[in-house]
């Protein structure tokens, strides 16, 4: 019996989300391609921008 091996489908991008106590989210960290992000929000919690963190670099 011949069994196939299953292809490892690789994901481009992929990260982990850090939420604040109010579950907004407030970080990306990209560990594939070592970079985090910042988001910054207004008082109604609308992202405003997205920055990267330049203390992890």
């Amino acid at each position: 019996m011949n069994n196939p091996v299953n292809p490892v489908n690789r994901v481009k991008n992929s990260g982990l989300f850090d939420y604040d106590a109010l579950g907004h989210r407030v970080r990306k960290i990209d560990a594939v391609a070592g970079q985090t992000t910042l988001y910054y929000n207004d008082p109604e919690w609308r992202v405003l921008a997205e920055k990267p963190d330049w203390n992890t670099r």
